[in-house]
């Protein structure tokens, strides 16, 4: 699912080297013009726009620990400060990092070696989605859900992972062959191998045991 071009709100950029927040945020502001985006270094900066209030704040990982002294701050002085939807971007994503990451209240961790263009896409849909998540986001794609840390135990390359998330976006065997440049059968191979090693009887429960909506469809699904 692509972003809504519409998404509006306040979203703080956080990075330690001043270029890479300035470059980032002119970016979700010229691809989001109802956005407004502020950048920040410093903790002062961190503190003065928690206080105006943010709605999502993008952190690279190593100014996690100055976001964290600059909310403390917050706190300290007396700052009413909301709770805004936090996204982590990491160039080392492993399994250290995601704990971390979930014991933070961290929403989403997402690689930031991937094309700009598919993290501002994971940015936004943090930022569109209608609640705070319950659990961290798989880096490998926004839209994978709490339990996609079995991804590496379902998923042989990227391509496997790309197919997971174009099921969830309800694309047939072709339009997936299309989307990721593979044979029409060569992608049922990769979908029959997947929904073995994921133990799904289908894709749609394959789909749902990756979405970010895994929970809340198991909880409909008991309920009828």
């Amino acid at each position: 699912m692509s972003p809504n071009m519409s998404s509006s709100g306040r979203v703080l950029v956080c990075h330690d080297l001043e270029v890479v927040a300035v470059s980032f945020a002119a970016l979700l502001r010229s691809t989001f013009s109802s956005l407004e985006v502020d950048a920040a270094t410093t903790v002062g900066e961190i503190v003065m726009s928690l206080e105006s209030g943010v709605d999502l704040v993008v952190i690279g990982a190593p100014f996690l620990v100055l976001f964290e002294s600059a909310s403390n701050e917050a706190f300290q002085r007396g700052i009413s400060v909301s709770q805004p939807k936090i996204v982590l971007l990491s160039r080392d994503i492993n399994d250290q990092l995601l704990d971390e990451a979930q014991s933070q209240g961290i929403d989403a961790v997402i690689d930031a070696r991937h094309p700009v263009e598919d993290i501002v896409n994971a940015v936004m849909g943090v930022l569109d989605s209608d609640v705070k998540a319950t659990g961290v986001y798989a880096f490998q794609h926004w839209k994978l859900g709490r339990h996609s840390a079995d991804l590496s135990k379902v998923c042989r390359d990227d391509i496997d992972v790309r197919i997971i998330s174009l099921i969830i976006d309800g694309m047939v065997n072709e339009e997936i062959a299309a989307q990721t440049f593979i044979a029409v059968q060569t992608v049922r191979n990769r979908i029959s191998r997947l929904l073995a090693a994921a133990g799904a009887k289908n894709r749609t429960q394959l789909a749902i045991m990756f979405s970010r909506d895994a929970d809340s469809q198991r909880e409909k699904n008991a309920n009828y």
